[in-house]
């Protein structure tokens, strides 16, 4: 804990801006060791001061998220690991983003799901039941309209629009059957993503539309590659991740992000090479 909560406040608001920076500098490279003092601080302050103080918890915290991902990503080997390594991307592209929310609310729609799949009465209503959950009671589906969105690679936009692609929507399903103990899994195509549950497969993308294998296969031909291998075989957490930067990467390449460019393109490097 700061031992002079007061001394700091005034070397943040000194007329010289020379002392203003030399402080910052020193509270920034405690890193993430000094948020709850700075938070403590910050719940007394207003004004100019509250927009320091906010700004340094952020850049801590957009810095800290940037190291913990560059130190993580090439070793997940779980749901769990790479749902983690979702919310680290997202405080990294979001700053000052509060994911306690967004857990809360897979957690909620985990309940929901939990509570609804005990009542299937036929096994009609089991094969149609991730398409009746996801894509008519949540609204999850495809954006078509801003495909080459940011937005749609991070984990808390999707949630709030209900919009993403392929893999980020996959995400939802999987992370959702997760906490509620049912077992959906990823399924790989070139060119796309579904999802898999009970031996049955659905495009999260057309709102959890049922796929049969033999549009997989077609879509598998054309594509050049007819392995059945391709739609049988359960895609790990490391693979996904790697998908999902791969996304941002090529969208970061089309605009205007060169400070990030770097980041995710040696974040993919390090996940493809591990």
């Amino acid at each position: 804990m700061f031992r002079q909560h007061e001394a700091i406040a005034k070397l943040l608001l000194d007329d010289d801006p020379a002392t203003v920076e030399l402080t910052k500098e020193q509270l920034l490279a405690g890193g993430a060791k000094n948020v709850a003092d700075l938070l403590e601080l910050m719940a007394g302050a207003s004004g100019r001061l509250a927009k320091i103080l906010r700004e340094l918890v952020t850049e801590i915290e957009v810095t800290d998220a940037r190291q913990q991902f560059t130190k993580t990503c090439s070793s997940i080997s779980s749901l769990d690991d790479l749902e983690e390594i979702c919310w680290l991307l997202a405080k990294v592209f979001l700053p000052g983003i509060s994911l306690p929310r967004y857990r809360g609310v897979l957690d909620e729609w985990a309940d929901e799901m939990r509570h609804r799949s005990q009542i299937f009465n036929s096994e009609a209503e089991q094969l149609g039941f991730l398409t009746d959950f996801f894509g008519n009671y949540l609204g999850f589906r495809g954006n078509s309209d801003d495909y080459y969105s940011i937005r749609n690679s991070l984990l808390p936009c999707v949630i709030d629009s209900r919009r993403g692609i392929p893999t980020s929507l996959a995400l939802i399903y999987l992370f959702v059957g997760k906490r509620a103990g049912i077992e959906i899994t990823g399924v790989d195509l070139p060119g796309h993503f579904l999802v898999r549950y009970q031996g049955q497969l659905f495009d999260p993308f057309e709102g959890g539309r049922i796929m049969r294998h033999r549009d997989c296969l077609k879509a598998l031909r054309d594509k050049k590659d007819g392995s059945l291998a391709t739609i049988s075989v359960a895609v790990s957490p490391k693979v996904i991740l790697a998908h999902i930067l791969s996304n941002l990467l090529y969208i970061l390449e089309h605009e205007e992000h060169q400070e990030y460019r770097g980041m995710v393109s040696n974040w993919l490097s390090l996940v493809k090479d591990s």
